[in-house]
């Protein structure tokens, strides 16, 4: 039985807030953009296309991230 219930799975029986979560993905997603950059930067002419396509992937991916870490900040700030 899950103790954890609401909108975002979150409760006060629970040892993680929805910002904790948001911060590991966001954390996540800014390594993977790192990774991307370099891979773009070290490939080889041929493949510099893709590895371009993957970088701007990666970007986006933590541009989201970070957006929705924000948006989870200001919430707990206004509480």
């Amino acid at each position: 039985m899950a103790l954890n219930s609401g909108a975002h799975g979150w409760s006060p029986f629970s040892r993680r807030v929805p910002a904790d979560d948001a911060y590991t993905a966001w954390f996540n997603a800014n390594h993977l953009c790192a990774v991307a950059l370099r891979a773009w930067h070290e490939a080889a002419p041929a493949a510099r296309a893709q590895s371009h396509r993957l970088y701007l992937e990666a970007l986006e991916l933590e541009e989201a991230a970070a957006a929705e870490l924000e948006r989870l900040h200001a919430r707990l700030l206004a509480a």
